[in-house]
This record gives structure tokens, sequence and C-alpha cells, in this order.
């Protein structure tokens, strides 16, 4: 992995592999990290089990410290390790996919139910498609950068400075890590106070040793400041996951899926204005909205321009059987309905005129077309139990006030 190998047998791996012994660490190995050249004065650590935990240390790294040095590097690398931090990161990943895949799907439909962005998407054709997946992606990559700078890399510097005080207390003194601190920053080009998005300066990790050292609460209250904010950080996004989840349930995430359905329906019908099954699904989405209105005045145009055709009867039906008032029209429903399923005898047609039935008081007629339904099965199966359920707690009504 990274082209590492073993470390050579020497006095140095001899004693690094006793500090890991005598503290109970154990690992697959100590390895040769030769990242950029080698000449990086970094170490590591891979591996969250035992048997397949490594740790890995860069031959400039190994040159440039005293055993006192690595076996402090060491015991902050083990640091991570006995603090769970591996593991907070990888919770920190699946939590990052969770947004973004929440993010991702609710922005793209946001912008395509704009009537302006779907115009200009549809109008540019494939160029726009490219555009577009670029644009609906941005939002994304902007929550990518924000979250690991910002979020990731504060759990990061502050999992850096927790491994900081485990190695202090672990070795006993503060210096051996502040003198192999010190070192890293000279020899990597003086950069004492060079911060970065995952580490604090090396300045800034000495004082805090030093002050740590002096103050131990410091440490138990960086312990609880850190393991405090994910678990805070958890539920926050937990919330957010509950939040979307009612969103979706509230069908608001469906009101936005059906106004793109709109916006591609509208255009649809704009190039090829005598459409019927356009207008028929347009008329259908337009009752879905509550926009009876205008969901009658288009049914009715299709009408016009096929009269015989039972998608557009079934729908505009169905209007009149279930809409508000002024638009209920149970006779006109049920005439509408008959005509629809002679044409068309389909389970979800075969459910409108059992409504109809239903609104007009023939109940017995209700549920034997209800039945015709719920012997085609489909996907809607469940549904027209219901109906037929809602239908036979009408007819025992009828029945009982004779």
């Amino acid at each position: 992995m990274w082209g590492c190998k073993p470390l050579p047998q020497d006095n140095v791996k001899a004693e690094l592999e006793r500090f890991c012994n005598d503290h109970d660490f154990r690992t697959g190995g100590l390895l040769h990290w030769p990242v950029f050249g080698s000449e990086m004065l970094t170490a590591g650590v891979v591996g969250i089990l035992p048997g397949l935990r490594y740790i890995l240390i860069t031959p400039g790294l190994l040159k440039t410290l005293n055993i006192a040095e690595l076996k402090a590097v060491v015991a902050h690398e083990m640091g991570h390790v006995r603090k769970k931090h591996l593991l907070l990161f990888v919770v920190l990943l699946i939590l990052f996919i969770l947004l973004t895949y929440d993010l991702s799907d609710t922005l793209s439909l946001l912008a395509l139910s704009n009537r302006t962005i779907f115009n200009w998407y549809a109008a540019a054709g494939d160029s726009a498609a490219s555009l577009f997946s670029l644009l609906s992606a941005l939002p994304v990559i902007v929550l990518m950068v924000v979250y690991f700078r910002f979020i990731f890399g504060y759990f990061l510097r502050n999992s850096e400075r927790q491994a900081d005080l485990y190695a202090m207390e672990l070795v006993g003194d503060p210096q051996p890590l502040v003198s192999s601190l010190e070192k890293i920053a000279f020899y990597s080009g003086r950069i004492e106070d060079l911060p970065s998005w995952h580490h604090y300066s090396v300045r800034q990790r000495i004082d805090f040793l030093a002050e740590a050292f002096r103050n131990r609460d410091l440490i138990s209250r960086h312990n609880r400041k850190l393991y405090g904010s994910a678990l805070i950080f958890v539920a926050v996004v937990l919330a957010l996951q509950f939040v979307n989840w009612k969103a979706n349930e509230a069908g608001l995430t469906n009101d936005l899926r059906s106004e793109v359905q709109l916006r591609i329906l509208e255009r649809g019908i704009s190039q090829e204005p005598g459409n019927v099954e356009y207008l028929a699904a347009y008329g259908g989405l337009l009752y879905e909205k509550g926009r009876y209105s205008e969901a009658e005045s288009v049914l009715r145009a299709a009408l016009t321009h096929d009269p015989e055709n039972a998608s557009v009867l079934n729908n505009l039906a169905w209007l009149y059987a279930t809409g508000p008032s002024p638009f209920r029209n149970p006779q006109e429903a049920l005439d509408l309905a008959l005509k629809a399923v002679v044409l068309s005898p389909s389970p979800d047609i075969l459910d409108t005129l059992a409504e109809a039935y239903y609104i007009n008081g023939h109940y017995t007629d209700a549920i034997s077309t209800i039945n015709e339904a719920i012997s085609a099965g489909g996907p809607q199966y469940s549904y027209f139990l219901k109906q037929k359920e809602k239908f036979e707690k009408a007819l025992k009504g009828e029945l009982r006030s004779t």
C-alpha cells in the first residue's frame, strides 16, 4: 500500500515495537512510508482492527528524530486509535454522504421547477443538459468544500490536539513531542506559525501542550469539547434527516417533482397543441395540484380534439366525482366514466366509475365495479380494497336507515 515496506530490523524498530507492546498496542507492523520522495516529515496510522492496523513513518522523519521523539510520535498515532478518531472520521464521511444525497435531488428539482430555468434548460438542448448537470452539482461541490474545510477540518484539528495530549500523558512529559514538532517545523522550512485546515500550527500545538501540562483540567475540557461537538453535530445531521423525511412525508418533494412534470408537459403542449395525451396528463396534474378550474378547461379542450379518448374522459370524470364545489358534478362524472370504461376497462378507469357510482348513491354498482378493479391486481390493490371498504360502509348505512 502506497509503496510502504516494513521498517528494517534495527534498534529503532525494536525500541518502537517494545514501546507499543509495553502499552498493549497491537499493530500489523511499523512501515516505511515513502511519501513525496521520502523526504516529507510525517507519520500516520491506518486501519481500525488491531491485526490490520499499521503505523506509517516516513524515512525523513526516522532520520530527523531521536528515539525518544519517535516514541512520542508513535504515542500520538496511538492516541488516534485509543480515542476512536478513525471511527469518528468514518462517521463524519457517512454523514457527509447522507447530506449530499438529500441535497442534490432537492436542489435539482427546485431549480427545474422554476419556469425560467426549465425553459432555458429545455430550449438549449444537450448543451444545456451538460451545463445544468454542472450547475446542479455546484451546490454539492460548495457543500463539500465547506464541509471538509470547516466541519471535518474542525474535528481533524481537535483530534490532532487530543492525540497530542494523549502522547504527553502516555510519555509523562511534553518535551519529546515538543522537540519533535520543533524539528519538523525547522526542517520543513521554519513553518512554526503556518496553520492548515487539518492541523493547528506547530506553535499553537506546543503552546497548548505546555499549558495543558501545567493545568491538567485542560485535557478533560478538551476531551469534552471534542466528543460533545461530535454528538451535537450527529444530532444536527439526524435532525436534518428527520426534517427531510417529514418534508417527503408531507409531499413537499412530490410537489417539486410534479412542478417539473408540469413544465415538461407545458413544453410538450406548446410544441404539439393538439396532442391529447399531453393534455390529458396535464389536466390530471393540474387537478392534483388543486388547480381545478385550469384542469377542467384543459380537459374540456382535449375532448374537443378527441371526444373518444379514455384518458381524458377518465380524468374529467374523476374531477367531477371528487373535486370540491362548484366543480363536483355527480351525474356528469357518471356519464363520462361510463364512456371511458367502454373504451378502456382498465383498473384505474374502473375505480373512477366506482367512485362515480358511489357519489350518485349507487353503492351496489360501486362495489361490483371496484371488485373488477381488485381482480385485476396491480400496484393499486391496497387502495382498491380501501375503496371497497368505503363503499360497503356506505351500503350498510343505507340499509340501516331503511
